[in-house]
């Protein structure tokens, strides 16, 4: 027997590829992209696990890049990783006995670059992340000196997804039809009146909404969904208008709002049992809002807002919390079933 045969025949069986199907899929979501890409090598069970999995996560951080401090010395490492996206799709769309299986999470996170030809590859991924009913849907998709990357005419139409999350992208011309959507959040991202009321028009049954935006285009906020519980929105618009139409709404939360800039209209006021104003800085915008809701059950007021004279009249009121606030002269509180009270800031008096 020569030393090969014998070295082959004490080989072990391959217990590693004999895993469950679930366990192996399960130590791949646990591990960085760079390290679960890996594993292709260890068998072509694992290679097949791999390309079939239902959550894919690229970052181009797991590759050394980092959109938050975009540098030139990363360029090397972005063309890595675009090379990675490519070869990657091609594998995940070879035919094989898991093409079957459906996506649960799809997150897509990368710096594109003038002139890249990045841009039809993450088409390519959206729309495979579509057609393999995809329920969570992630895109943080930023541009050189913090433009927005163009989400241009996607259609984006499925019955399964239920989270969908965009960062960093202009919303133009697309098509929206997503009956199953129950969370939508928008953070740095640019969109034009009509487009929001086509996006919005497009998630009929949308049960927790966040609208962060840093731009001028959108003009008016107008949501109406009957089923919308949560709402926090940032409308920087100097002439801008938030309208809340869903009747059900249980939680609002506003960034940096000024009633003096934006105008806000409430018809469904005694349903909202927990308001947050966060960086607030206006003190009569504090003061209207407050008094809007009669049946607070839990007040949240992030600073640095300076709180003068300010009444708080809430029977129902159970929490209140005041963090990073100037307080002059007092704060009247008028809760008689209060629970929990929370301040943290400057204070000079407070009357209670």
């Amino acid at each position: 027997m020569t030393k090969k045969e014998s070295s082959k025949g004490r080989r072990g069986p391959d217990r590693i590829s004999s895993l469950p199907t679930d366990i192996m899929r399960e130590i791949l979501s646990c591990l960085p992209l760079i390290d679960a890409a890996g594993t292709c090598i260890l068998s072509k069970e694992w290679q097949r696990i791999w390309y079939a999995h239902p959550v894919i996560q690229l970052d181009e951080v797991d590759f050394g890049a980092d959109y938050c401090n975009y540098s030139d010395k990363h360029r090397a490492k972005r063309f890595a990783f675009l090379t990675y996206l490519e070869n990657f799709l091609e594998c995940r769309k070879r035919p094989s006995e898991f093409n079957s299986v459906d996506v649960d999470k799809f997150l897509l996170r990368m710096t594109v670059e003038p002139d890249s030809p990045a841009k039809e590859l993450i088409n390519n991924w959206i729309c495979y992340a579509l057609e393999k009913n995809v329920k969570s849907l992630f895109l943080g998709l930023y541009t050189f000196k913090h433009h927005h990357y163009s989400l241009h005419g996607i259609a984006f139409h499925t019955n399964w997804l239920v989270k969908l999350s965009l960062s960093g992208c202009e919303i133009k011309c697309c098509s929206f039809e997503l009956p199953s959507l129950k969370s939508l959040f928008l953070y740095s991202v640019c969109i034009e009146d009509y487009d929001f009321k086509n996006l919005m028009a497009g998630c009929p049954n949308i049960e927790w909404l966040c609208i962060l935006v840093n731009n001028k285009k959108l003009q008016t906020i107008v949501v109406s969904n009957p089923n919308l519980q949560f709402f926090q929105v940032c409308l920087l618009s100097s002439n801008g208008k938030i309208r809340i139409e869903s009747p059900n709404l249980h939680s609002l939360e506003f960034v940096a709002l000024n009633l003096d800039l934006c105008k806000v209209e409430i018809t469904a006021t005694t349903t909202v049992r927990e308001l947050t104003l966060r960086k607030t800085y206006h003190k009569g915008t504090v003061i209207h809002i407050i008094n809007e809701f009669p049946l607070l059950e839990k007040l949240v007021v992030y600073g640095p807002t300076e709180l003068q004279n300010l009444p708080i009249d809430q029977p129902n009121l159970d929490t209140l919390v005041l963090k990073d606030c100037k307080v002059k002269d007092e704060v009247r509180i008028n809760a008689p079933k209060l629970r929990l009270f929370e301040f943290m800031g400057g204070l000079q008096d407070l009357r209670a």
